[in-house]
């Protein structure tokens, strides 16, 4: 949901939306605590995104939940070096990041 206690069903969302309702889901599969938080400072978060051109425009609040799915391989970026993180994403880029989450994890492939 947002700030706004809506949930807006209908709306788009971006590629940080997206990579945060991932990361968050991986962080509750692997604690069973419903308030399983990431291991990563925002220290660790910066490093692992510096090599991305564009790590400044992914949001404060998806830094980590980002640099958590770089790390776990989820997403690569594109052939830029770029994340896009205010990009809608589409149902290819969602459906590799799933594909990507479930090899990395060993239920696939």
């Amino acid at each position: 949901g947002y700030g706004d206690n809506t949930f807006k069903p209908e709306q788009k969302i971006s590629r940080q939306e997206a990579v945060a309702i991932i990361a968050r889901t991986i962080r509750l599969a692997k604690n069973t605590s419903t308030a399983a938080s990431s291991t990563l400072t925002s220290d660790q978060a910066d490093e692992l995104l510096a090599k991305f051109a564009d790590r400044s425009a992914v949001a404060d609040w998806a830094k980590i939940d980002m640099a958590e799915c770089v790390q776990a391989g989820v997403i690569k970026g594109d052939n830029k070096k770029m994340l896009n993180p205010n990009d809608d994403v589409t149902r290819a880029e969602l459906m590799q990041m799933v594909y990507n989450l479930l090899t990395e994890y060993g239920y696939i492939g």
